[in-house]
């Protein structure tokens, strides 16, 4: 077997933890041999060739666990995926002669050379005690490494998804899945069971994508007015903001201001009337969509990032954001000078913020579907072509919409189409699931 050159401290056993004879008696234990003093093991790297730190992955003796005169020994944080722990090079610090398991009843003393550890091995301890009597202690050795990607993302997918086959727009609120159609109609499921679907009722000429959480109720513009739901199903038309019945659609919203277009750019602190925002050239009525974050530098500051095509570019699709105490000072979100890195227009984009400060513009159709990645805090898109989120179900799918809870977990609902019913998935970074 090869040798490798890696040393990393797989565990210190002192005193006479290996040292209990096979017939449990009253011997005195402290003074019996063998002593294992430490196991070390070398030779193990990442799926890159990098070394693995031992400081990073420390190891643990687990006598509760073991059966008869067996002790576990294994890593509490399991090693990277696809780490290379075939040719692991064992050593044993000891008082008394170890052996390696080979097969049921055959034992090889163990030499300094490489052991396949991507198997448990087992390995026993031979000494004696002070009066001459033969004992043995077995370890089951385990060097633990993760069996999924950290940086992946596993899908469970939920079908019977109501059949709509329109543009829609998802949501959370109140333990909740709701899906607003095109077609004006609602429906939600549970978000711990979301198959049993049931039909809300929806405010006539309702504009779904506008439906909007905020300060607790679910909002949305329809016929020119802007109505209110405390349970979903209920609503009530809110005459501070419906006076005019000029509303043409919400935004989205921070926890203290909701944004709207009603000619031009307006928002609501509260839900106590509209406070002009001057015009609304840089944004579409229609086919936008926005999610809320905190500020990285001052969390007790929303922003709200806007996905949408400027009327005044043919370019394409812009983020516009606006921090919660200055709401009514929109901007566009990255260069404008340079069509290299605008996002090409589709109403069959959609945006997530996932993790610390990323953002995703996913979608497309036919087999040109891709995701835009959105990095350097708004320097420039940069499209991911060597690596995704979403799966290959996803694509040559058609409209579909996404959002992202508390929970980090990405939710895409797709409508029916040539690819397949309406069906639901629900993913999350495998990192977080740790």
């Amino acid at each position: 077997m090869k040798i490798l050159s890696f040393f990393v401290p797989l565990l210190l056993l002192l005193g006479s933890i290996f040292a209990l004879p096979a017939c449990q008696d009253a011997t005195d234990y402290t003074e019996i041999s063998p002593t294992v003093y430490s196991i070390l093991y070398d030779s193990v790297f990442d799926r890159y060739g990098n070394r693995i730190v031992y400081a990073d992955y420390p190891l643990t003796v687990d006598e509760t666990s073991g059966q008869g005169d067996t002790v576990l020994v294994y890593n509490v944080d399991s090693l990277p995926y696809q780490s290379d722990v075939s040719r692991a090079k064992l050593t044993v610090s000891t008082s008394a002669t170890v052996y390696q398991e080979m097969g049921p009843d055959q034992f090889q003393v163990l030499q300094n050379d490489s052991v396949d550890c991507r198997r448990p091995v087992i390995l026993r301890a031979v000494g004696n005690d002070k009066e001459g009597n033969i004992l043995h202690k077995v370890l089951k050795l385990e060097i633990r490494i993760h069996t999924f990607d950290t940086d992946s993302v596993s899908w469970t997918e939920y079908p019977g998804v109501p059949d709509v086959a329109c543009r829609l727009k998802t949501l959370l609120f109140a333990g909740r899945v709701y899906l607003f159609t095109e077609e004006g109609s609602i429906y939600s499921a549970p978000a711990d069971s979301p198959g049993a679907w049931r039909t809300e009722t929806a405010p006539a000429g309702l504009d779904y994508r506008s439906a909007t959480v905020f300060s607790g109720r679910l909002y949305l513009a329809a016929g020119g007015a802007v109505y209110a739901s405390a349970d979903g199903s209920a609503w009530a038309r809110q005459e501070n903001l419906s006076a005019d019945g000029d509303v043409e659609t919400l935004l989205g919203a921070t926890s203290g201001y909701l944004a709207g277009v009603k000619g031009g750019l307006y928002c609501s602190t509260q839900g106590n009337g509209w406070k002009t925002g001057g015009p609304a050239d840089g944004f579409v009525r229609t086919g936008t969509n926005s999610c809320v974050y905190a500020l990285s530098t001052n969390s007790s500051i929303e922003q709200i990032a806007l996905l949408g095509r400027r009327s005044d570019e043919a370019l394409g699709r812009h983020c516009l954001l606006s921090a919660e105490d200055s709401l009514l000072n929109w901007g566009v979100w990255g260069p404008v000078d340079s069509a290299g890195y605008y996002l090409p227009f589709s109403e069959d984009h959609e945006m997530i913020r996932y993790g610390d400060a990323d953002f995703y513009v996913f979608g497309g159709t036919g087999d040109d579907a891709f995701t835009y990645y959105y990095m350097s805090k708004g320097l420039y898109w940069d499209r991911r072509t060597n690596y995704t989120f979403f799966p290959e179900a996803f694509r040559r799918r058609s409209y579909f919409s996404a959002f992202v809870d508390e929970e980090h977990y990405i939710w895409v609902l797709f409508a029916s189409s040539g690819r397949g019913p309406a069906t639901l998935f629900r993913g999350r970074l495998n990192s977080y699931s740790l």
